[in-house]
């Protein structure tokens, strides 16, 4: 099913319906943030779960709102949006929008469920099939137990089979479970009747219907749930129907290829890439990120970047297009040999062409000039520009010598309270990884028994055992001073994938220099350094808000009604494509109260 366009929330489902009034929360020189725009971004969000009241939550995310706005206008005034990484970025973004606004006209807006459908369905729902099968991988081994079945009974035949270890309690199947196409025919059976030999991916089976159980009430659950399950199972089911039936016509004749030259050449490069990485033993997908995929793209000759890599007879894609769509995707493979890396890299030339194809469809339908397209465009480009600009700040921040002596000097004979913390930080390589731990939490596992299971590589995972100095985690230091014990938070951004941590223990101690100096000398001008990071970055904040004529007005937060459960969420696009719901931003809201006392000293 990942071609069909969902949200999975991890705790809760929302946003069916967001404020229709378009509140101006705050206004720039040529931007604002509405009150639609600041509840969808809230909810969206990661939040960490903390004693901080919600209307304090609303109030720090909508300076932190402001801040990326103020940065993002910025940015534009530098042409930072003429740049060809945000150029390609966005394409593919916009790329994926267009092809899901086509999906929800072409496949969404047909899906029609009957009365005799919904009938059946409901039918089905109610009972419960038993079933025991014989299984074979050779078709001529399983039309002969078919032959033999009209003169043995099916349990005297099992007795010799290899399957008979898995069916010691007949199988168990309800509505739903089963592809549309099995499901018929199991459906169809009458008690003691038998499939004739059904092929699937791994060979051929006979299923035997036993018994037929019809379901009580308390095993259908409560009425809504009832119908709720089975709308979403007819709902899919109409939807995968209707995707297939409008691909099948879209892509008929089509005839389109890479660059065979080209391609070899990728592959190599490919190669030596994920040669480079320190892949841990028990890996079995190998992945690429964007840094290994731009270190690519900084290697080709840039006449060989300009040539057709994808042979579309109007508006060829280049080579150097489709290998920032690689940038936007990862790229992935089972192996790390060459044939290996050629079918992963096969997989995905063909999964590309058939995305380009569906976003030229709805290019020339207009859609990618749909207001909702827009606005969803407008919030990820103001997401990356500022976050690209802020981090030129880094160079800015460098600490010399002579800092280092003065801030050691100012702090030596001072006694310094210390905050000691104890947690687990998981590291991920992408989305799906992070995904897959919260589903298993909401099932009912806790954070250690999933993290456990995975067994993850000592460099993705740190715990520490005792209490240690929060300025060992320097990058994570602002958002373990707002985590509760107990408390999980996640995903971070990191330059290496995504973090998941829990904080398991908080205590504060006042320790001398000298016994600071012996937990983290090395580390003070690291500490100095974002320090330092963080004044450049709030006093430019500041000076942008004065710049752009920064407007706030806070009161009309108190109108907006938030859920208080953080949660994290993924959008799957119509047709193919995965993003987390909105764009991350980290909690940046100290500026502002340095930035109302500024404003009234001026007064």
């Amino acid at each position: 099913m990942k071609y069909l366009p969902f949200l999975f929330l991890i705790a809760f489902l929302f946003i069916n319906d967001l404020i229709a009034q378009s509140n101006i929360l705050a206004k720039l020189d040529n931007s604002e943030i509405t009150s639609e725009e600041f509840l969808k971004r809230f909810e969206l969000t990661p939040r960490i779960r903390s004693s901080t009241n919600i209307d304090s939550q609303k109030v720090h995310f909508l300076y932190t709102l402001t801040a990326e706005k103020l940065w993002a206008e910025d940015a534009r005034r530098q042409n930072l949006d003429t740049l060809e990484l945000f150029e390609q970025y966005i394409m593919n973004l916009e790329k994926m929008f267009v092809r899901d606004a086509l999906f929800k006209k072409e496949v969404d807006s047909k899906i029609n469920i009957t009365s005799e459908e919904l009938s059946e369905a409901m039918n089905r729902k109610r009972s419960e099939l038993h079933l025991k099968f014989l299984f074979s991988q050779s078709k001529g081994d399983i039309d002969s137990l078919y032959q033999l079945l009209s003169e043995v009974p099916v349990d005297s035949i099992l007795q010799d089979r290899p399957e008979r270890k898995e069916q010691i309690a007949p199988v168990k199947v309800v509505f739903g479970q089963m592809k549309e196409g099995l499901e018929d025919s199991l459906y169809n059976l009458d008690v003691n009747e038998y499939t004739k030999p059904i092929f699937n991916d791994i060979g051929w089976v006979i299923y035997y219907l036993q018994n037929k159980v019809e379901l009580s009430g308390p095993t259908l659950g409560d009425q809504e749930t009832f119908y709720s399950e089975l709308n979403e199972v007819l709902t899919t089911r109409k939807k995968q129907k209707l995707m297939n039936d409008y691909l099948r016509n879209l892509l008929k004749d089509v005839n389109i290829r890479a660059d065979g030259e080209m391609f070899q050449r990728l592959v190599d490069l490919l190669f030596s890439a994920l040669s480079k990485k320190d892949f841990n033993t028990e890996t079995s997908i190998f992945y690429l990120y964007e840094d290994d995929i731009l270190k690519i793209i900084n290697s080709v000759e840039s006449n060989l970047l300009a040539e057709d890599f994808i042979k579309f007879r109007e508006n060829p894609i280049s080579f150097k297009n489709f290998l920032y769509y690689l940038y936007t995707n990862n790229f992935k493979s089972n192996g790390l040999d060459k044939a290996s890396i050629r079918n992963s890299l096969n997989g995905v030339v063909r999964e590309f062409i058939q995305f380009e194809i569906i976003a030229r469809k709805g290019y020339k339908e207009n859609l990618h000039l749909l207001p909702e397209i827009q606005n969803e465009l407008d919030m990820w480009e103001n997401n990356f520009l500022s976050q690209y600009l802020r981090n030129t700040y880094t160079s800015k921040a460098r600490v010399t010598d002579s800092e280092l002596e003065k801030h050691i000097s100012a702090i030596s004979d001072s006694l310094i309270s210390t905050t000691f913390v104890s947690i687990t930080e998981a590291k991920f390589n992408n989305l799906d990884e992070v995904h897959y731990l919260f589903s298993r939490m909401q099932s009912g596992e806790s954070f250690e028994e999933v993290v456990q299971s995975l067994n993850l590589s000592s460099n993705r995972l740190h715990h520490s055992d005792s209490l240690k100095p929060i300025s060992e985690y320097i990058e994570l230091t602002n958002i373990i001073e707002d985590m509760e014990p107990g408390s999980i938070y996640g995903p971070v951004v990191r330059a290496d994938g995504y973090s998941v941590i829990k904080l398991h223990q908080r205590e504060k101690r006042e320790l001398s220099f000298i016994e600071k100096n012996k937990l983290q000398i090395d580390n003070e001008r690291e500490i100095l350094f974002y320090e330092k990071l963080k004044d450049l970055v709030e006093n430019r904040t500041i000076e942008l808000a004065e710049e752009q004529d920064l407007q706030i007005n806070e009161n009309r937060l108190k109108d907006i009604q938030v859920t208080e459960v953080p949660a994290l969420i993924f959008r799957y696009y119509g047709f193919g494509g995965q993003t987390v719901a909105a764009p991350f931003s980290d909690l940046f809201y100290d500026w502002f109260y340095k930035y109302q006392s500024k404003e009234k000293e001026a007064l």
